[in-house]
């Protein structure tokens, strides 16, 4: 019993009145034992650390694509300024690598330097972007030893494509190709719905101070994944969506600066984001025999 008024009163205050005390091995016990493992200003007790968190084709090339797939499981979202265990993604990793996809995803021109490594190829190419033109250019080798290569010029619905042997196609579209940027957005955020980010490190991309992120994929971030307009995924070559294992991003200025793929099987799609804002003109090639179509 409590005489004192004031006593009477500041008892209201103790949380151990009021409170039963956190259960050992929850976020706040082991929150509470390492900030009084941390005091300085009296001697403390040995106390036992802390746990460890737990760790939670066919031949291919860079064009359209089509994908199906079904899944969903449910996933926790830890917040708080608790630790997170290993797969649990940080909030603040995955609002960042968010804002930077849809910025990028705004950026009405710039240029991509695109790399792929297989069982079945390797290969390099370019993109320049310049409002809803497209200037894309591929070279792959198989491995049987044979190569393919095409430069194809997309303005709106038409395209015009030229082959590594000369040959030349034209083609109009029912709607445009689905634009490079707007289809990294939607591949990041398919990924991100998992949860499970992780900052690798500080990195240089062209000049440019970036940070690296790692999206490691589960079922929920897949079926989100396989959920995509197969064109946007075609640009990553992501026609079985199911076996993508990571998703690699480096941001630096809060712009995708490099984006990097990889399936299963041990298979790398890469792009290279660049000159962003740049001065790019791309019209009909000159074989066309046409300056420059409408944009359909």
């Amino acid at each position: 019993m409590i005489d004192d008024p004031m006593d009477a009163q500041l008892a209201l205050l103790d949380p151990a009145r009021r409170e039963a005390p956190p259960a050992p091995g929850s976020v706040r016990h082991a929150s509470i034992l390492e900030r009084a493992m941390s005091a300085t200003d009296r001697d403390t007790a040995t106390l036992a650390p802390l746990p460890e968190p737990r760790s939670a084709r066919r031949r291919h090339r860079w064009r359209p694509y089509a994908a199906t797939l079904a899944a969903a499981v449910a996933v926790a979202v830890v917040a708080g300024a608790a630790l997170l265990p290993r797969g649990a993604g940080s909030p603040d990793a995955v609002s960042l690598v968010s804002s930077a996809a849809g910025t990028t995803a705004k950026v009405t021109s710039l240029r991509v330097s695109i790399e792929h490594e297989d069982q079945y190829s390797s290969g390099t190419g370019s993109i320049e972007i310049s409002g809803n033109r497209m200037r894309v250019q591929v070279n792959g080798t198989y491995s049987d030893g044979h190569t393919e290569g095409s430069t194809t010029v997309y303005l709106g619905l038409v395209s015009y494509q030229q082959n590594l042997d000369g040959g030349t196609e034209t083609d109009r579209r029912d709607r445009p190709l689905p634009p490079f940027v707007s289809s990294s957005e939607a591949v990041l955020d398919a990924a991100l719905s998992g949860q499970d980010v992780a900052v690798v490190g500080q990195e240089t991309v062209r000049d440019v101070p970036a940070t690296h992120y790692r999206i490691t994929l589960d079922a929920t971030a897949r079926a989100a994944l396989a959920g995509v307009d197969p064109e946007k995924l075609a640009w990553f070559d992501l026609e079985n969506p199911d076996q993508v294992r990571t998703v690699d991003v480096w941001v630096g200025d809060d712009l995708v600066r490099r984006l990097r793929v990889t399936g299963d099987d041990g298979s790398v799609r890469s792009a290279e984001y660049y000159d962003f804002g740049a001065d790019i003109r791309i019209q009909a090639p000159d074989w066309a025999g046409i300056a420059s179509p409408g944009e359909g």
